[in-house]
């Protein structure tokens, strides 16, 4: 791990809002040039029913395991609601769930991604599924069953019988 490297799960003490992710970009921008500090605080765009939440001073702890590279098991322990940042890229191939219930993946700081977790003790899981996974798959089994049945139709004979008809034999 990198020395100042955020970490790659942690609960945002700050939460504020931007229009568009250009005025969020901009935002951003203003922070790593010093103007204010950053470091556990998040910037998002607006989505329903959410208002900036400044400061999120709460006692949680978060203990989590990344059992693969596609996928975060996480556990949260809070008295207040608060937003869990997940600093992996934002793809709308990542999904999550909370206590087994799907939940919406919000963009945060732009390129990562997060969610609002309810206060209490829960279970979070993230999980990626590459775009066209499905479609991949699908044609992956028809594909070996095409050439199962070519193979049976081979070794039965009956691709044989075809070209010794064609033949005259």
């Amino acid at each position: 791990e990198l020395d100042g490297a955020v970490d790659l799960v942690r609960w945002a003490n700050r939460v504020e809002l931007a229009d568009n992710l250009c005025n969020a970009v901009g935002r951003l921008q203003d922070y790593s040039a010093g103007n204010r500090p950053l470091p556990y605080g998040v910037i998002i765009e607006p989505t329903e029913d959410v208002t900036p939440i400044t400061p999120l001073e709460t006692d949680s702890t978060i203990i989590w395991d990344r059992t693969s590279g596609h996928a975060l098991h996480i556990q949260v322990d809070s008295i207040k609601i608060g937003f869990l940042v997940f600093n992996e890229s934002f793809d709308p191939g990542w999904k999550s769930t909370i206590d087994g219930k799907p939940v919406d993946i919000i963009r945060a700081n732009v390129v990562c991604q997060g969610i609002w977790v309810p206060a209490g003790r829960h279970e979070v899981r993230f999980t990626y599924y590459p775009r066209g996974i499905r479609l991949w798959a699908v044609f992956s089994i028809i594909t070996i069953l095409v050439l199962a049945g070519v193979y049976i139709l081979h070794i039965s004979g009956w691709l044989d019988r075809g070209t010794h008809q064609a033949n005259g034999l």
